[in-house]
């Protein structure tokens, strides 16, 4: 709470002070149009034009940079209040009675799917950082039309390569890799790969 007052805050002079040097800034350059300057009082007023610009240019990018944390900040309890309260205590759930669960999290398009993810598994399986995260995107069009495509990116994790490679091979290599660290699944879009394929 302390922390955001003294953005707000920052943020409020640091808008008094870009005001003040806009304002400056227009004086001089009204001084130049108006006021019969001598040669070198023109040269001096050019140069302080351009410091006060300077000036204003740094005090812009002092702004966005604040404006831009403030909206990040607020943006990220914004999404925080939304609660997913059920979705969480669902994951929790799941994550804490089971070895091996999963967990399909879907919606429109953009509407907050990948933050979710990220916060669910940044909280409630932290041994994951350790472990082998497997992310495939299933929006790729060679992944939709082709199955194979998808069972070589998967081996690929796994260092298995090459055309032969089965499925039962891949999930040998995921077993025993999981004997050892947990094993992670992420796959995005799962709502682009054609439904037989899903069974």
């Amino acid at each position: 709470m302390f922390r955001e007052l003294y953005k707000q805050e920052k943020l409020a002079e640091l808008q008094e002070e870009w005001d003040a040097w806009r304002e400056e800034i227009q004086e001089l350059k009204k001084s130049l149009q108006i006021d019969d300057l001598a040669p070198k009082q023109r040269i001096r007023v050019k140069g302080q034009i351009k410091a006060a610009e300077a000036e204003l240019q740094e005090i812009s990018q002092q702004i966005e940079v604040l404006d831009k944390n403030v909206s990040s900040e607020q943006l990220y309890k914004l999404l925080l209040r939304l609660g997913y309260k059920r979705q969480v205590r669902l994951f929790r759930q799941l994550v804490e009675a089971q070895s091996i669960s999963a967990f399909l999290i879907h919606g429109s398009p953009e509407h907050g799917q990948r933050w979710l993810l990220n916060r669910l598994v940044g909280q409630y399986v932290p041994q994951s950082i350790s472990g082998k995260v497997v992310k495939i995107d299933l929006s790729r069009k060679v992944r939709r039309t082709n199955v194979s495509a998808l069972w070589r990116q998967l081996g690929s994790y796994f260092n298995l390569t090459g055309r032969g490679i089965s499925p039962s091979e891949i999930a040998e290599r995921v077993y025993r890799c999981w004997q050892t660290q947990n094993v992670l699944f992420v796959f995005h879009d799962v709502d682009c790969m054609p439904p037989a394929y899903l069974q």
